[in-house]
């Protein structure tokens, strides 16, 4: 998984490039908190999403699953990743039983985690639980 960047003006106005890569999970809604830093929710990281990515007969049975069975478990782990400027891992805050986390909004010491299945939001104090890094590298 990654995040692209589009550039909106300047030299390089109109072009893409990657702005992170190896996620560890499904990026959704990125925000900008004005310090400096990105904010990316990551709506879930398993292996068996690993194993969906790489072969197209398994995502079919898990949208089989999905359509007929009710969603699958595979949608845990969700969270929110730090990123700086230029797309360096910074902290990340996930708990293996979150599912569906669609955004993740820093407001002073807290961050904001909200989901689209259920009616409720994630409330951190950052200051009280910091995350901790996790590796992966920019490639």
């Amino acid at each position: 998984m990654r995040c692209s960047r589009y550039y909106i003006q300047g030299e390089k106005e109109g072009l893409t490039d990657v702005f992170i890569d190896r996620l560890p999970g499904m990026p959704d809604n990125i925000h900008y908190d004005g310090e400096g830093y990105y904010w990316i929710a990551i709506i879930s990281h398993t292996y068996e999403w690993d194993l969906a990515r790489k072969y197209p007969f398994i995502r079919k049975f898990f949208a089989f699953l999905d359509k007929y069975l009710n969603t699958p478990s595979i949608a845990k782990n969700s969270g929110a990743i730090v990123v700086d400027l230029d797309g360096n891992l910074i902290s990340r805050y996930y708990d293996p039983e979150l599912q569906f986390i669609t955004t993740g909004t820093k407001i002073k010491e807290h961050l904001y985690l909200g989901n689209l299945k259920d009616s409720f939001i994630v409330r951190l104090n950052l200051t009280q639980y910091p995350a901790t890094v996790r590796s992966f590298t920019k490639s």
